[in-house]
């Protein structure tokens, strides 16, 4: 697929804030709640997905931090991000899987900071600048 969009970055003087989070299917932050969860967890359906956008950037302009770059496992699945830049065009992947099963109830609190961290990474934005 193809996709054009204008208006898509934001422009700050000689910057572009490219959100990524419009592009990528994210994940549901979760919360532990007050009460300890009681009931088992489960996750009915193993299944991975993988997003992977390449954008063309405007000739000049470089990432002005690191590229996205994260990998997380736990015992429920797994997520990776990564960002690659060659001369310029810019390809963003991110994996997830989700691993079909009953976890007990004390795991909770592991699914909620594993989630939590893959939703954390897919509301990054991207800076660009103008070399």
């Amino acid at each position: 697929m193809r996709l054009s969009a204008d208006h898509f970055t934001t422009i700050s003087g000689n910057r572009l804030f490219l959100p990524l989070d419009a592009l990528i299917k994210q994940s549901d932050g979760l919360h532990v709640g007050a009460q300890p969860r009681q009931s088992n967890l489960e996750l009915p359906t193993s299944y991975e997905e993988t997003d992977s956008i390449l954008f063309q950037l405007p000739h000049g302009y470089v990432p002005e931090g690191a590229l996205p770059s994260a990998r997380y496992t736990a015992d429920f699945g797994s997520y990776r991000i990564q960002g690659v830049l060659t001369g310029d065009s810019l390809v963003i992947t991110c994996r997830f899987r989700q691993y079909k099963g009953i976890y007990p109830a004390g795991d909770w609190s592991k699914m909620v900071h594993f989630f939590n961290l893959i939703n954390q990474e897919d509301n990054t934005q991207l800076v660009l600048i103008k070399q």
